[in-house]
């Protein structure tokens, strides 16, 4: 029997500049928080993600935020919004 699917959820979420979002994943054994491009999307060690400022030219940006469970892994797609001034 081979071990069970890694979940995240929200699967996809939309955040603007300086928004944060708890992630959850559903496993309870010790993960690792990866974030493809850490200039647009932080995340922490316990799947806090957090939007960074967007360059001024660019008013939408999307990034794949990933948990890692042992060999398995799952991943939000999170897009992030110029702040509306």
């Amino acid at each position: 029997m081979g071990k069970p699917e890694v979940v995240i959820q929200p699967p996809s979420c939309t955040l603007y500049e300086g928004a944060t979002r708890q992630l959850y994943v559903s496993q309870d054994s010790v993960h690792t928080w990866e974030s493809e491009d850490p200039a647009v999307v932080t995340v922490s060690d316990k799947g806090l993600i957090t939007a960074q400022t967007l360059p001024d030219t660019v008013i939408a940006k999307t990034v794949i935020v990933t948990a890692h469970v042992d060999e398995r892994s799952a991943s939000c797609t999170v897009t992030v919004l110029k702040a509306i001034e």
